[in-house]
């Protein structure tokens, strides 16, 4: 007789059927059984092992590991599995310490993911302790995919949905830091040295943050309706009027983190072209 091989996924069909039928094979009667010992943090990250989205699974899965449980031949329902997921989501303890943190050891390879749903946060959680540099790409105001957009709060209530998928982000965020900080870094340069130049222009450095407030000088030769619109209708730029900021409005507000490289050129060209053309005669 050949020795059990535990690697053998086929091995759990004859022996635990629900960890066969679950698509993710998650260790079942082991969390169960730490959960019925009161060791809901350790239950937590056994499934975080498996699921990536412990809480957020223990209130959406189609629980098919429930159907295959061994206990419903013998009573009339099988074991809560799914909801015991829950139980361990909403009792764990501080978990921050048991995940894995960045910055990690590059590789040198680059991964780019579309869409920030359940299947490229997953990715983003494997590959980035693996060395990869992870970017991913979403239209929505945050993270989630159909987990945020297709099932309502009352099911899956954002604040279970925004703990988890932060924390695929959280565990990131000195590496994401780096390169915004580098990004940030490269755009004031530019910014400032605009500035140094715009003779029409001046302002007071900002000491922090990522967006700065210059003013025109000699605001009455200029006509800043006419600047505004030119630059918004003309030159496709928007600089936020000071009137926004209950400021006069030869006052502008330009943000310099979020633009790219060229963007920002193209608009800080616009503003300067737009002073050229609202100069009253």
């Amino acid at each position: 007789m050949k020795p059990t091989d535990v690697q053998d996924p086929e091995y759990f069909h004859k022996v635990v059927d629900c960890q066969w039928a679950c698509p993710a094979h998650t260790p079942v009667p082991e969390y169960i059984r730490l959960i019925a010992e009161g060791k809901y943090t350790e239950a937590y990250m056994i499934n975080w092992d498996s699921n990536v989205f412990p809480g957020i699974l223990g209130r959406t899965c189609d629980r098919p590991c429930e159907p295959a449980c061994r206990r419903g031949r013998v009573e009339e329902k099988p074991v809560a599995i799914c909801r015991l997921k829950r139980v361990a989501a909403d009792y764990k303890g501080d978990v921050k310490s048991l995940m894995p943190h960045g910055p990690f050891v590059s590789n040198g390879k680059k991964v780019a993911l579309i869409g920030a749903g359940p299947a490229s946060l997953t990715v983003a959680r494997d590959l980035a302790p693996l060395g990869y540099e992870v970017h991913l790409f979403d239209e929505q105001y945050k993270g989630g995919g159909f987990m945020l957009s297709q099932i309502p709060a009352f099911r899956l209530p954002e604040t279970v949905l925004d703990e988890e998928v932060a924390f695929q982000f959280l565990k990131e965020k000195e590496s994401h830091w780096k390169m915004i900080k580098q990004h940030i870094g490269v755009n004031y340069s530019i910014l400032e040295k605009w500035i140094a130049n715009e003779y029409r222009l001046e302002w007071v450095k900002p000491g922090g943050g990522v967006v700065c407030f210059p003013r025109i000088k000699n605001a009455d030769r200029f006509s800043t309706q006419k600047f505004y619109d030119l630059l918004l209708n003309k030159y496709g730029t928007l600089a936020g009027p000071g009137h926004w900021f209950e400021m006069p409005d030869h006052y502008m507000r330009i943000g310099y983190a979020w633009p790219k490289t060229d963007e920002l050129v193209k608009g800080i060209e616009g503003i300067s072209k737009a002073l050229d053309e609202s100069m009253l005669e």
